[in-house]
């Protein structure tokens, strides 16, 4: 969904465990002429080399996988020194009127295929990232992008 985001000017490959939803992707944008590759890969296990990629983009995974440390390493590795990691997704309040919610919510996380209390600190502090940005976003201020510097 965020492909068209992306200007012409930029290289993409794209992963998913989903071979469907690669298929969907070929399907609505596989004419861009910046698409690269689009694979089915295990964020926790990338198959791209050390140091491959000047940005890393993981929309609305980290709080879907089984092992966040190791998908937010793995983005560290495929980084190159210099590089940016941005991540967008849902982190749960300390507090405040979502705090409370967000707990509750975690009995279900099985069965909503996410996990709802998932506080920033589950990425920040894991690797040698080091945050240069945040910013909330819509709807409702639910979402965070996190922009994530990786040392030269």
């Amino acid at each position: 969904m965020s492909l068209p985001l992306y200007s012409d000017n930029l290289r993409i490959s794209g992963i998913d465990l989903s071979e469907d939803m690669l298929k969907r992707a070929r399907k609505k944008y596989g004419g861009r002429n910046n698409m690269d590759d689009l694979q089915v890969m295990d964020a926790g296990e990338l198959s791209y080399p050390d140091n491959h990629f000047d940005v890393v983009v993981a929309m609305f995974v980290m709080t879907v996988v089984p092992d966040p440390d190791k998908v937010t390493r793995e983005l560290e590795r495929v980084t190159r020194p210099g590089g940016t990691v941005i991540l967008v997704n849902h982190f749960s309040a300390d507090t405040g009127l979502r705090a409370a919610p967000e707990r509750g919510l975690k009995l279900f996380g099985h069965r909503l295929g996410w996990n709802p209390e998932f506080p920033k600190s589950c990425v920040l502090g894991r690797t040698f990232l080091t945050l240069e940005g945040e910013e909330t976003l819509a709807p409702f201020k639910l979402f965070t992008l996190l922009r994530l510097k990786k040392a030269d």
